[in-house]
């Protein structure tokens, strides 16, 4: 601006220093912008174990491997028989109990009230034989 010798020179130069000073502030307001949402973002990570080859088979069969997935086959199937067994214990057997207990006292009522007794069979004719 010190060496503009024209009018033209300095409005030049003005219009230049303005053109500036707008993009300085264009870009200031992106980043102020873009600090704002960065602060209000979210992160989603996922973790997942990576997919085995189909090519296993190709590579060999590993007896080691095999005996190993079958022994905890195993053992899950045993703990789930474990756990079936508990929860029989804790929650089946009382209610079984309970239920038994009820139905031994309905029979015993119906037996006393004489709901059960048994009907007496009429003595009928024997029929058949040879009459003479």
């Amino acid at each position: 601006m010190a060496q503009a010798t024209k009018i033209s020179d300095i409005l030049d130069v003005q219009n230049q220093l303005t053109s500036v000073q707008g993009q300085i502030e264009e870009l200031t307001a992106q980043k102020a912008h873009l600090s704002d949402q960065a602060a209000m973002g979210t992160l989603a990570v996922t973790y997942s174990l990576p997919i085995a080859a189909t090519s296993q088979a190709a590579s060999g069969w590993n007896l080691g491997a095999e005996v190993d997935r079958a022994v905890a086959q195993l053992v899950e199937l045993g703990q789930a028989v474990a756990i079936a067994g508990l929860w029989l214990a804790i929650v089946g057997l009382p209610i079984g109990i309970g239920l038994l207990i009820v139905l031994g006292l309905v029979v015993l009522v119906i037996r006393r009230s004489g709901l059960l007794r048994p009907r007496p069979v009429a003595e009928t004719p024997a029929s058949g034989g040879a009459a003479g």
